[in-house]
């Protein structure tokens, strides 16, 4: 009877053992599955990310383009504005090689200051 008894608690360790055993591989395999999942989340991201990257540089590219276009198109713009002064002045030197004498000069250079 004691071997029985024995036998018997045997028996359960055996069975508790088992069903033990067989809960961590199903939850292996589930912890398997969820890994695989993340790791081609993860790769996925990483592909975003590139194609984000590369994005972001075509788009810095071209904001950099519009930004020297902007820069060339105002320093146009600023020779053009010197050669208008410059001629204007041009011109008043020959309106003042025109006035009569001295006091015509000192006349225009002092409207010239104001």
């Amino acid at each position: 009877m004691e071997n029985d008894t024995e036998l018997k608690r045997l028996e359960l360790f055996v069975d508790k053992l088992l069903g033990k055993y067989n809960e961590l591989k199903e939850q292996h395999l589930s912890l398997v599955k969820t890994l695989e999942e993340r790791d081609a989340q993860c790769e996925e991201l990483q592909n975003d990310l590139s194609g984000l990257k590369s994005e972001q540089s075509e788009v810095g590219e071209r904001v950099a383009s519009l930004i020297d276009r902007i820069e060339l198109w105002e320093s146009e713009d600023d020779s053009e504005k010197n050669q208008d002064e410059e001629q204007g002045k041009s011109q008043n030197e020959d309106q003042n090689d025109d006035q009569a004498g001295v006091q015509g000069n000192l006349f225009f250079a002092e409207a010239d200051r104001t």
